[in-house]
């Protein structure tokens, strides 16, 4: 998505101002940027959360032993 929307640019809006469309591919590009990283803090939480239940898991089955 972002590398497609960082290629098509439209040079000339009215004017010689940026156009519509270049503003909103950047907006698109910023919100995709955010939504992504957002993803990867979830995921590095969720990756912690298992990890933890693993430990836990293992924990619970040794403690079961003794």
């Amino acid at each position: 998505m972002s590398d497609v929307g960082r290629n098509y640019r439209s040079p000339f809006g009215t004017n010689g101002s940026p156009s519509i469309l270049n503003r909103t591919i950047d907006d698109l590009i910023q919100i995709h940027d955010y939504i992504d990283s957002k993803r990867k803090e979830c995921l590095e939480q969720f990756k912690k959360i298992i990890e933890q239940a693993k430990d836990k898991q293992v924990f619970l089955l040794f403690s079961n032993f003794f």
